[in-house]
């Protein structure tokens, strides 16, 4: 027997550690400080979830099941006040009481009978001992259970690393979580939710494993919200049949699938610390090239790309891409606005990518990648971006820019796309617009060009700057009449029409502009380079 199925077969032998703590176990420890158990002994088995003190009558909320609860109970006017208050704690299903006896010397015989009836633990706790001795014992019983779960996880862990260097069967891997988890079934489910592996424990029945498996299935919407949002999704109230969580598995690569867990109560899962340590190992196993081959080349792909992007020209790294077919492609370029820009980015790139997963005709090129805190996607030209852009999450927090579009034949055509991409989505943000493609784009795309060539930055305010300086020192507003006047196309009574002035008002103020700038405003080249020049510096202020 190899050590790795050993260390399996020494933990199927511990299957009967559990999460929670029982009365009876709480009862042998309490018994050592001299708290003995007096009546109610056929609730040994109920669970204790939580330790809290009551000393008034109330009847709060704050009570709820599976708790052990301390009192004196001198707010209490006689036992048959007692025994009411305990009638209303056992329908709301508290497991244990702990009666204090600084004010009854004695438990009361009545109290007692009621407990034996009802299944009640009642504890007698000396005069002298405070209740913080038990919260303490409490509280150590349950770090000790924190402490045997890490361990267990630790040593799961350390198992599935060690498998997948032995290239251990899928199902084995299935087969370890399921016996160090805790849960009775466990499920590997791919995207598009089939069942690839399941284990479950010898008392689970085949029929309750296939009505977990059909719960899970058809859970689809909350599954894929799931997805996007990469949270575990918790499926409760199954019958009386205890509970599934459900972790999306992602590594760099992408998406996986689904792992699955059933328990039989609530409690039985391991704390979600833990349950994340053991989910960040799984995916690393259950993702690489031994277990999902399919996923094999997104990386690569994405890298090849980020180095195009980047202006890469050699040949070869085009023919390392898969095959792209003879079509038309665009870059689309999302930016979010939100604050959590990188989270919003991540979940918009998980929605993409199960989408177009899910499309009959796959509408991207390569898997969506987040590069400069943009989501880049390689998009076909007849993916009809305006249709499902407004169902994207968090929609109202995007900004999207579209290249214009071209065969991806060289090296050079996706930095020339992307570059697009990039002009047309910081004229979003000038204007004010969330969404805006190169084609829809006039000249002021040539103006944000030219804003990053050395040679014409600053180069509007340069050429402006004699009518700027002028409204300045005189209050005037020769910028926006020249503007307008452009816009225009020199036509003197639309001018003054769209400000509000007389047209001879208009021809004055034009004589004061030619008198500035040494250029001859109504030359078809001048007017070309004022038009760049405005698009370039934005509505004066």
């Amino acid at each position: 027997m190899s050590e790795i199925q050993y260390q399996l077969e020494s933990i199927k032998i511990k299957r009967g550690y559990h999460q929670m703590i029982t009365v009876d176990q709480i009862a042998q420890e309490l018994a050592k400080a001299d708290i003995p158990l007096l009546a109610g002994r056929n609730g040994l088995e109920q669970e204790i979830r939580y330790v809290t003190a009551i000393e008034l009558k109330e009847r709060t909320s704050r009570i709820q099941k599976n708790g052990l609860l301390l009192s004196t109970f001198h707010a209490f006017q006689d036992v048959e006040e007692i025994i009411d208050h305990l009638h209303w704690l056992v329908d709301v299903g508290v497991s244990a009481i702990g009666f204090h006896t600084s004010v009854y010397p004695d438990i009361p015989v009545q109290v007692k009978r009621f407990a034996d009836d009802q299944g009640l633990p009642v504890f007698r706790i000396p005069a002298e001992t405070p209740y913080n001795l038990i919260f303490e014992l409490f509280n150590r019983m349950r770090q000790t259970i924190r402490d045997q779960a890490r361990e267990r996880i630790g040593r799961l862990n350390n198992l599935l690393i060690e498998s997948i260097l032995s290239r251990r069967s899928l199902r084995v891997i299935i087969e370890m979580i399921g016996e160090y988890m805790g849960g009775d079934v466990v499920f590997w489910i791919d995207s598009d939710l089939e069942v690839l592996e399941q284990w479950a424990d010898r008392q689970v029945e085949r029929g309750a494993v296939h009505s977990f498996a059909e719960t899970i299935i058809a859970e689809k919407n909350r599954l894929q919200e799931s997805r996007i949002k990469n949270e575990p999704c918790r499926l409760t109230n199954l019958d009386g049949a205890g509970c599934i969580i459900i972790y999306p598995i992602f590594s760099d690569s992408g998406f996986g699938g689904y792992l699955a867990f059933h328990f039989k109560q609530d409690q039985d899962a391991p704390e979600q610390d833990l349950m994340e340590e053991m989910i960040r190992t799984a995916s690393k196993i259950l993702m690489s090239d031994v277990y999902n081959p399919d996923k094999q080349g997104r990386q690569e792909a994405i890298s090849i790309l980020e180095k195009l992007l980047s202006g890469a020209t050699d040949p070869h790294l085009v023919q390392e891409l898969p095959d792209v077919e003879e079509r038309m492609y665009q870059v689309v370029l999302i930016e979010s606005t939100n604050q959590d820009n990188a989270g919003v980015l991540e979940r918009v790139s998980r929605w993409v990518d199960m989408h177009a997963e899910q499309s009959s005709e796959r509408f991207i090129l390569f898997p969506p990648f987040i590069r400069d805190h943009h989501l880049v996607l390689l998009t076909r030209a007849d993916s009809r971006i305006q249709q499902w852009k407004s169902k994207l999450p968090e929609t109202e927090h995007l900004l999207i820019g579209v290249s214009d579009r071209a065969e991806l034949s060289d090296a050079s055509t996706y930095r020339r796309l992307h570059e697009q991409s990039e002009i047309v989505l910081k004229l979003c943000k000038q204007s004010g617009h969330t969404y805006a493609e190169w084609g829809q784009m006039g000249i002021e795309k040539v103006a944000a060009f030219l804003e990053g060539e050395d040679l014409f930055q600053s180069f509007a305010e340069q050429l402006l700057q004699p009518l700027i300086k002028y409204d300045c020192e005189k209050n005037t507003d020769l910028v926006g009449t020249l503007r307008v006047y452009l816009d225009n196309f020199f036509n003197l009574k639309k001018t003054g029409k769209e400000l509000f002035i007389h047209p001879n008002t208009v021809k004055y103020r034009l004589e004061t502009i030619r008198g500035l700038l040494p250029l001859n405003i109504e030359d078809s080249s001048i007017y070309a380079l004022l038009v760049l020049a405005y698009r370039s510096y934005g509505d004066h202020p």
